[in-house]
């Protein structure tokens, strides 16, 4: 007999699952139910089960249905809520009760997504405080937890130094200086580098009592003992209230140039590392990596084991940013314990390796024809944003005078890749289709790269108003024939059929699974 959720929640969940393991279901001090507990988005509104308390703070959402085969429905629900109850917190832990399944799960940090891990048992009530305290205490978690949650924590540390540094009169530091130099300062702390630090002190011109201040709020924490996953997801997350809209870049002493600063969602990085499959033995390069989002999910990609060794020999990012080339290298540095002095992430115009307008001799690291992989989501203005060298790239790679971003980065991408390898780059919508018939470019992807897929995006790119696309080729050195091309596009909001909230995460995940399929993976 089929019965309703109300009498599910009444008949077992609240007598046979929460009752036994303590769980105060009863007192409105620690739960809240319906409209308390809900929140909404522009179409509708979303009110998990239960909601849990602990210590005035959310810590965990229950979703129930009557039936097991809605379990997977459950979680979704669920995870949707975790996420955006409050988009600065994620609720740390997740109870699914479907029928007799009953599941728990907690959040943790993979490399820069958000998954929620099955437990191997249901937490009672007492062990749940006891963790959710752990996570929410004034002190860093140890090195395995990773739960984001943690990330205000980590962030408290980041945004002290950063308060300390502005307090600065003579000399006064701007929002951007002042993090660069806390990533100095920071890395400086985590290495040991007394003399190091002293060094930035000077350097900088930081005053006495503002650098007093700096080494007092370090103090407070080994951070070499918890670098990590969890303090360089809680350094992101810091880092990106700098990392929006318009920065820029000096070229030489002659020129300023604007640069459009736009995160890329870590549900569109996650997908992409793993459409690309990285290897160990893989070079890769990201010729316009920004704060260093890909070159994370690329590391978490690669076995613990061969991470060291991959970062130092086969892993370069350029970024025309001064200050996202240093936030680039801060994250990387602290995603993975221990120092690593030949780190490649460049200060570079992506588009060449030359010496030029400011910029330093990289010939030597990035090579073309050298990488089996290049990836990320370079600038696609319908013009060129780099400033005064456009006649330059343009003679690089036979574009016309009026190129746009995505050719040149296209081009380059197509320069940078060795025979047999594959470009996964975010594009503008329908970038190869709009070239003209007789271009040089156009005619170089049809002969000698292979479209393997392409993914219309839905607009989840912060301040981008075009529609973009995934676009993935394989250098295959000459087509002898057309292959077919898997094409699909994804799009949130409700499912006109079933009323559900399509999240992107999910959709990419089905997205993925049905390439699997396409390509006999």
């Amino acid at each position: 007999m089929k019965i309703s959720e109300d009498d599910y929640r009444s008949t077992y969940l609240d007598p046979k699952v929460l009752e036994p393991l303590g769980y105060p279901y009863r007192d409105i001090s620690y739960v809240r139910r319906g409209s308390s507990a809900g929140y909404k988005t522009y179409n509708r509104s979303y009110y998990p089960d239960y909601l849990f308390l602990v210590e005035r703070t959310p810590a965990l959402v229950i979703e129930a249905k009557a039936s097991e085969r809605d379990f997977d429905y459950g979680f979704q629900e669920g995870l949707h809520h975790a996420k955006n109850y409050n988009p600065d917190r994620i609720i740390p832990f997740l109870l699914v009760a479907a029928g007799e399944r009953v599941e728990m799960f907690e959040a943790r940090v993979a490399g820069l997504a958000v998954k929620f891990t099955k437990l191997d048992e249901i937490l009672g009530w007492d062990e749940l405080c006891t963790h959710v305290r752990a996570i929410y205490s004034d002190k860093p978690p140890p090195e395995e937890a990773v739960n984001p949650a943690a990330a205000p924590v980590f962030t408290n540390i980041f945004e002290d130094i950063f308060e300390a540094l502005k307090r600065s009169r003579r000399p006064k530091f701007g929002d951007e200086d002042a993090v660069v130099i806390l990533n100095d300062l920071l890395l400086a702390n985590v290495y040991g580098h007394k003399r190091r630090f002293a060094a930035v002190v000077r350097r900088r011109k930081i005053p006495r009592g503002v650098a007093e201040e700096v080494r007092a709020v370090l103090g407070r924490y080994d951070l070499a003992a918890i670098e990590g996953e969890a303090a360089a997801y809680a350094y992101r997350q810091f880092v990106t209230a700098y990392f929006r809209g318009l920065g820029s870049t000096k070229r030489g002493k002659e020129e300023l140039v604007r640069t459009g600063r736009y995160l890329t969602p870590f549900e569109v990085i996650d997908f992409m590392v793993k459409l690309a499959a990285p290897r160990t033995d893989d070079r890769i390069v990201d010729p316009a990596c920004g704060s260093g989002g890909f070159l994370g999910g690329l590391v978490s990609a690669i076995p613990v084991a061969g991470r060291d060794g991959f970062v130092k020999k086969n892993l370069v990012g350029c970024e025309i940013d001064p200050f996202c080339a240093a936030a680039a290298r801060t994250f990387v540095e602290l995603l993975l314990p221990g120092e690593h002095p030949a780190l490649r992430i460049f200060h570079h115009n992506g588009l060449y390796s030359e010496k030029r307008l400011g910029f330093g001799d990289i010939t030597a690291e990035v090579v073309p024809g050298s990488f089996d992989l290049v990836i990320g989501n370079p600038p696609a203005n319908a013009s060129y944003s780099g400033g005064r060298d456009a006649d330059f790239v343009a003679g690089l790679f036979g574009l016309p005078l009026s190129f746009s971003d995505g050719e040149a980065f296209l081009a380059r991408a197509m320069e940078l890749c060795a025979p047999r390898g594959r470009i996964v780059l975010v594009v503008a919508d329908g970038l190869l289709a709009n070239m003209g018939p007789d271009q040089e470019l156009r005619n170089s992807a049809q002969e000698v790269f292979q479209p393997i897929l392409i993914l219309s995006l839905p607009r989840v790119f912060p301040f981008v108003s075009s529609k973009m696309s995934v676009l993935y080729l394989s250098n295959v050195g000459e087509r002898t024939k057309k292959k077919p091309v898997f094409m699909a596009r994804v799009e949130l909001g409700p499912d006109i059929e079933t009323g559900e909230e399509r999240i992107l995460s999910r959709e990419l995940d089905a997205v993925l699974d049905a390439f699997y399929q396409f390509a006999g993976r």
